[in-house]
């Protein structure tokens, strides 16, 4: 098959989903985190044929808007809340699939953090 089994949209740019499309493997997922600015302007065009024998999956996993999104890094940054604290667990590069299921079949109670520059397996907060 050709194309990548998984994108995710972090650029808050409606035209990226379309622009991502043509590059969805068979099979692929298709995320849609980041929150768009306009909702007037973010109607994406949908070939529910394509969608379909594609076999794709679309999924929107922020409801969030930029606004909302930079009042809490801020008030993260100013140590009002700690993020980490939805953290259920970490790994490296090693476990990208493992997270990923995690987060896929909810067997964790949050969010899975993945290291990219370091190897290891995923371990739970509370094991680290």
């Amino acid at each position: 098959a050709s194309g990548v089994d998984d994108i995710v949209i972090l650029a808050p740019d409606p035209a990226t989903v379309p622009a991502a499309w043509p590059y969805l493997a068979r099979g692929g997922v298709l995320n849609i985190f980041a929150g768009f600015p306009d909702r007037d302007r973010a109607v994406l065009p949908v070939d529910f044929y394509d969608l379909h024998y594609r076999n794709a999956t679309v999924i929107s996993t922020s409801g969030t808007d930029p606004e909302a999104m930079s009042a809490a890094l801020a008030d993260s940054v100013a140590g009002r809340f700690d993020a980490n604290r939805n953290v259920a667990a970490v790994g490296g590069i090693d476990a990208i699939r493992a997270g990923m299921d995690a987060t896929a079949t909810g067997t964790l109670p949050g969010r899975v953090v993945i290291f990219p520059q370091r190897r290891g397996e995923l371990t739970p907060v509370d094991r680290w």
